[in-house]
C-alpha cells in the first residue's frame, strides 16, 4: 500500500488518521484473515504509508477486500472500501502468465482500473521483475457508486510451487488434497492429469524449465539445438515421476527435458485433427505478422485440455 488521494473525510475537527485492512474472499466457508496496514497519522485525505504486507493466496480465494478506516477514540469511521477480483490481478504478475518484454521498462495493458501498468525490475529472484502498480477506485460503500477517493497499491506474486504440496506419506495430507489426482508419474501422462488441481494450470516440469530457462538461457548459444547430458536429463525426469522435484541445472539439459516432456505426452501438443492447419501456416502467409495472426486462429480452435 503506498498512498491514497482525495480519500473521503470521515473528521469533524482536524485531520483524520486512515489505515488500511485487506482480507480475502473465496468459496470457502472459512473467516478468512485480516491484514491491517498501519495508520497514517495526520494524513488526512492524502495519506502515505509505503507499508508492504504479505498476503497467502490460495485456489479457492477469489477477490481480495480492501477497506480505508479511520483511527477513532470511540469507534473507526469507514472511509470506503473496494473488491478487487484477483483474476484480473494475479495473470499481470505471475511470471509465466504476465507477458514480459525485456526491452520494455513498462508496457500498457488493456484494463479498467486507471494507470494499470507492468513493471520489470533487476533482481535475481524471477518473481520480483513482475509488479502491478494502479490507481484504484474506492466507494463509501460497496453497493454505492459514491467515491470515497483512490488508494494506490502494488502487488507482487512469490508462487512457491505452480502445484499444490502434499506429502503423499502423511494421513493428514492426503486428506488435504481432497480430489487431486495422485498418478504414478508425470512424464507421458495427459495434460489434462499433469495440471489437475495445479494453481496456474501449468505442469510443474514445464513451470520449472520455464522459470529456469528465462532466468538462465536467454542468452545461451542454442538453447534447444544442442542436446544435453542425456543421463541428467533422464535423472530429472525420474525425480519428477517420485515426486521430488530435482534442483534443475545445465541449460541444454533443462531445454531438453522441457522437450522431453512434450514429446512423451499421449497426444501431441498439436493434436493430430489440427496437424495440417498448424503446418499449412507458413505457406499461406505474406509475412511475419500475417503468420502470426494465423496461428492465433488456428491456437484459439485447439482445445489443450
Amino acid at each position: 500500500a503506498i498512498r491514497g488521494r482525495n480519500l473521503h473525510d470521515t473528521q469533524s475537527m482536524g485531520q483524520q488518521d486512515p489505515y488500511i485492512r485487506f482480507s480475502l474472499e473465496g468459496t470457502a466457508k472459512v473467516k478468512k484473515i485480516v491484514h491491517q496496514v498501519p495508520r497514517c497519522r495526520g494524513g488526512g485525505q492524502f495519506p502515505v504509508w509505503n507499508y508492504t504486507i504479505e498476503i497467502p493466496v490460495s485456489s479457492e480465494d477469489k477477490f481480495l477486500r480492501i477497506s480505508v478506516w479511520n483511527k477513532n477514540l470511540v469507534a473507526d469511521s469507514l472511509i470506503g472500501r473496494s473488491r478487487l477480483p484477483l483474476q484480473s490481478i494475479i495473470p499481470f504478475i505471475n511470471p509465466l502468465v504476465a507477458f514480459y518484454n525485456q526491452r520494455q521498462t513498462a508496457s500498457g495493458l488493456d484494463s479498467g482500473y486507471n494507470s494499470l501498468f507492468l513493471t520489470t525490475r533487476g533482481y535475481n529472484n524471477k518473481c520480483f521483475k513482475y509488479s502491478m502498480r494502479s490507481w484504484f477506485q474506492l466507494a463509501r460503500d460497496l453497493n454505492s457508486q459514491a467515491s470515497a477517493g483512490q488508494m494506490l497499491i502494488e502487488f507482487r506474486f512469490f508462487p512457491y510451487r505452480a502445484s499444490k504440496t502434499i506429502d503423499w506419506n502423511a494421513p493428514e495430507d492426503v486428506k488435504k488434497g481432497g480430489q487431486i489426482l495422485r498418478t504414478p508419474k508425470i512424464f507421458g501422462e495427459t495434460l489434462q492429469c499433469c495440471v489437475n488441481k495445479s494453481e496456474c494450470k501449468i505442469p510443474q516440469p514445464v513451470y520449472d524449465c520455464v522459470e529456469f530457462i528465462m532466468d538462465k538461457g536467454l542468452n545461451h548459444e542454442g538453447v534447444f539445438r544442442i542436446p544435453g547430458d542425456s543421463n541428467k536429463v533422464d535423472e530429472f525426469k525420474k525425480a519428477y515421476d517420485l515426486r521430488q522435484f530435482p534442483s534443475l541445472a545445465g541449460v541444454n539439459e533443462v531445454a531438453g527435458l522441457l522437450k522431453l516432456f512434450f514429446r512423451e505426452l499421449p497426444e501431441p501438443l498439436i493434436p493430430y485433427t489440427h496437424y495440417k492447419s498448424f503446418i499449412s501456416v507458413p505457406g499461406d502467409s505474406k509475412g511475419a505478422d500475417d503468420m502470426i495472426e494465423k496461428f492465433k486462429v488456428v491456437i484459439a480452435t485447439m482445445d489443450f485440455m
